[in-house]
């Protein structure tokens, strides 16, 4: 998938937010009634979800993106940081990584590759990869796992997302929606307390993040920064 499709996506997405915080207007000036109180309330915890929603397709496209572009580089050609955070996804999410000697086997094979779309391809890269895209990315985008993922893939210009305020912004999105989700907290319930501005400011810092991310990873593939300067 490129870019230009996550893109369209995120301009469709925000787009079909943006309704559902304008109806969400529209209830609040009507006749409030006990009815229209939980709805809106509903509606609210609706679009939260969405917003995580949002954040969670963005990150997971992402990092397919950027290893279909790892994989059409010789593998000892990537930044020795990135060398090493492919050998350890190996290392840990190989189902045959059982036995302690297999495990050095496979170690030794990444190591001594010079070709990481061969390598990929002799130890089942898509079954690797698929258990990565779940674990690391599609269970719960945090901010903790967003920090980690700009850190080790080494992706430049993202310095806002250290801040404390984008720190907050992340972690409060996931956690609601962690309640929602595992029912910890009802729709009805769950920002109750929270305005229609509160929550599209919330969404409009989001997008604001989101296309910062987009562009910095659009230039991260252009200029080939997951190279090392030697190459």
């Amino acid at each position: 998938m490129m870019l230009s499709t996550i893109r369209t996506e995120m301009k469709d997405r925000h787009t079909h937010i943006k309704k559902c915080i304008d109806h969400l207007k529209w209830l609040t000036s009507s006749d409030i009634s006990e009815d229209i109180g939980i709805i809106q309330n509903t509606l609210k915890s609706t679009i939260i979800l969405m917003i995580y929603n949002l954040i969670e397709y963005i990150f997971a496209e992402i990092f397919d993106i950027i290893y279909e572009e790892l994989v059409k580089h010789e593998f000892n050609s990537l930044k020795p940081k990135i060398q090493e955070q492919i050998s350890c996804h190996f290392y840990q999410y190989r189902n045959d990584c059982t036995d302690p000697n297999k495990k050095v086997q496979l170690l030794k094979e990444i190591i001594s590759c010079t070709n990481l779309w061969k390598d990929i391809n002799k130890i089942g890269y898509e079954n690797v990869a698929k258990k990565l895209h779940n674990k690391n990315i599609s269970w719960n985008v945090q901010w903790g796992v967003i920090n980690k993922f700009i850190k080790r893939y080494d992706i430049k210009g993202l310095t806002d997302f250290e801040h404390d305020e984008t720190q907050a912004l992340f972690t409060e999105i996931a956690k609601q929606r962690n309640s929602l989700v595992h029912g910890e907290a009802s729709f009805t319930f769950l920002v109750q307390k929270m305005s229609i501005n509160d929550i599209e400011n919330k969404f409009n810092a989001v997008m604001q993040k989101l296309k910062l991310f987009l562009n910095c990873i659009e230039r991260y593939l252009i200029d080939k920064d997951f190279l090392s300067s030697d190459t």
